[in-house]
């Protein structure tokens, strides 16, 4: 995990370099030079908003990254250049690969999105298909022959 923080702050440092050259060039560049530090010059403020977005949007996951791995306590398999596949954690969850409700799932949401353009009905429709399929893929190991 150290590494990744690592990462996410290089690529937090690197929009913070393109927001600098940014906001400086923005004032350079704007009217022919002449708005370099002149107040009267109105800066353009989306490229700026999204590169200073962007920062933390890079650090947040870094400062996790980094405070998850201290409080783990020692190096993580993943951190760990001799590490071997076993040595991490082998319980990933469980997924059934043969479950067609993420499909149906996705049907739903688009079904719901395509009502945002369409009309209200359409959104409706997609609300209580997104309601079965939610329901259906939260139970799915409950019921028939993977019931408990």
């Amino acid at each position: 995990m150290k590494t990744a923080a690592h990462i996410f702050f290089g690529i937090g440092l690197f929009f913070l370099v393109g927001l600098v050259a940014y906001f400086v060039c923005s004032l350079a560049f704007v009217n022919d030079g002449v708005g370099l530090f002149n107040p009267a010059v109105p800066i353009e403020p989306a490229g700026a908003t999204v590169l200073a977005l962007g920062i933390g949007m890079a650090w947040f996951p870094a400062f996790y990254f980094y405070k998850a791995s201290k409080n783990a306590g020692g190096t993580l398999p993943e951190d760990d250049l001799e590490a071997k596949i076993e040595d991490a954690d082998p319980d990933y969850g469980w997924y059934s690969p043969w479950s067609w409700w993420p499909f149906a799932l996705s049907l739903a949401a688009g079904v719901i999105f395509l009502g945002l353009a369409v009309g209200t009905w359409m959104t409706i429709i997609g609300g209580a298909l997104l309601v079965v399929t939610v329901i259906g893929f939260s139970f799915e190991n409950h019921r028939n022959r993977l019931a408990h």
